[in-house]
């Protein structure tokens, strides 16, 4: 989500926002109150709107979280099946779609042997470790697809991206897995408050791309 306010400030972004139904006294009262009580817009994405409803009303509460959410419905739907994934795309939708997530979510990017989207299927909600996630479950998912590259992404909600130790195990063991069918293994993405960090080959963690860069125009 952050996708939305990179090119500006955060209160003015609200402000923006608000002004569209509302007087600019109101607008700003509003885009004050929600970033003076939460800091960010990072962090008021993973606000619910009952709350939201405590510090700005009903109403407005609604109309800021049905914006959100739409925005992020157009950002996500950016990445359709047989779209060439591209880091850009993925980091873009994954970005949006875990914005306002409360819990951890796994997902599998499931692609063909030119790394164009076959599916993106939501694996698990909970930590990516062995016990919500086994590998030999993403294997016969990514063979039942016809899947020639897998990537797996998951969120950290506590905002830290630092992999843990079962982030780890989980990454080595699906890339065995996936190998003994000659499935590549693109890696690892954990995204945390509009950042992520990869989790690649043998552990090692960056950001720099593991898969296709040409991008859809």
């Amino acid at each position: 989500m952050k996708h939305l306010f990179i090119q500006t400030d955060a209160r003015g972004a609200l402000f923006d926002l608000f002004s569209a139904i509302y007087d600019e006294e109101k607008a700003k009262a509003y885009a004050e109150k929600l970033i003076g009580t939460y800091g960010t817009l990072s962090r008021l994405l993973m606000i619910d709107t009952h709350t939201l409803e405590a510090d700005i009303g009903r109403e407005a509460a609604l109309y800021l979280s049905l914006s959100l959410a739409l925005a992020c419905r157009r950002t996500t739907d950016r990445l359709k099946p047989s779209d060439t994934v591209t880091q850009s795309l993925l980091v873009r939708h994954f970005t949006a779609l875990y914005a306002s997530a409360g819990r951890e979510c796994v997902y599998l990017v499931l692609m063909d042997e030119k790394e164009r989207l076959i599916s993106i299927l939501r694996a698990s909600v909970g930590a990516a470790d062995g016990s919500s996630l086994l590998p030999r479950q993403v294997l016969e998912l990514a063979l039942r697809a016809g899947a020639r590259s897998v990537i797996l992404t998951h969120n950290h909600p506590g905002g830290d991206l630092t992999p843990s130790e079962a982030d780890l195990k989980i990454t080595a063991a699906l890339e065995a897995s996936l190998k003994t069918a000659r499935i590549r293994f693109l890696g690892h993405y954990i995204f945390a408050r509009g950042d992520f960090c990869l989790v690649g080959e043998q552990g090692a963690v960056g950001k720099a791309p593991l898969i296709n860069q040409k991008e859809i125009r």
